[in-house]
């Protein structure tokens, strides 16, 4: 006599869709090397060409603004590449460098970003929130590092994607902005929301996905 047991399928030890994440990554990448490409432009350009509703902020100098703008933008150029598979294993140093190039930018974006956050012309929920996301892009960042340093290369991957995912408020932004004129609210309206909602979600859905990953999440 022979039984047999059913197995329940519940999804639970299934990896996410490879098909899904490439293409969630690649939509992901073009939209960051917009972002980037157009943060260089205006380094290139001597920053003549920043719009005038970022530099008419209240900040003490431009330099805070103008290292945060090269540093963020070069973070969004070489972040998507550090979860990219084929070029850790095959080019091992050339992701150690790419690794190196967005850490350092992090940190440097960051910092920038933390001192000039409550200049900003938004008001006092908008600076809040500038602010505590240039902290939690800090925060990510180093754990990431501390990580690395300790060989500890899972935690320092999950900590990078939450660290990248912050640096892709950046672009968040930039969406959530003009959507919310073009759906008829006033710059000044949301942009306190704005401010938070750039990133916050951003860093919860990195959150779910690193949970759901469960091992390396690698595209």
């Amino acid at each position: 006599m022979t039984t047999t047991t059913a197995v329940v399928d519940t999804g639970l030890d299934r990896p996410p869709h490879r098909l899904a994440r490439r293409i969630g990554w690649g939509s992901m990448t073009v939209l960051s090397l917009a972002v980037g490409a157009y943060a260089i432009f205006l380094v290139a350009t001597g920053f003549r060409f920043v719009p005038a509703s970022v530099s008419g902020n209240g900040f003490p100098t431009a330099l805070g603004l103008r290292t945060h703008i090269a540093a963020a933008g070069l973070s969004l150029v070489a972040g998507p590449f550090q979860f990219l598979r084929p070029l850790r294993r095959r080019f091992p140093v050339a992701h150690h460098g790419i690794g190196a190039v967005y850490i350092v930018a992090a940190l440097v974006g960051g910092t920038a970003a933390g001192l000039i956050a409550l200049f900003t012309t938004g008001g006092t929920v908008a600076g809040v929130g500038f602010l505590a996301g240039a902290v939690a892009w800090l925060t990510c960042t180093i754990v990431a590092l501390v990580a690395v340093k300790r060989r500890d290369f899972l935690a320092h991957q999950r900590w990078m994607i939450r660290s990248w995912a912050i640096a892709f408020g950046a672009v968040t932004l930039r969406l959530y902005l003009p959507g919310a004129m073009a759906a008829g609210f006033e710059f000044a309206q949301v942009y306190p929301y704005v401010a938070w909602l750039c990133w916050v979600p951003n860093l919860l859905v990195a959150q779910l996905f690193v949970r759901r990953a469960r091992g390396a999440a690698d595209f």
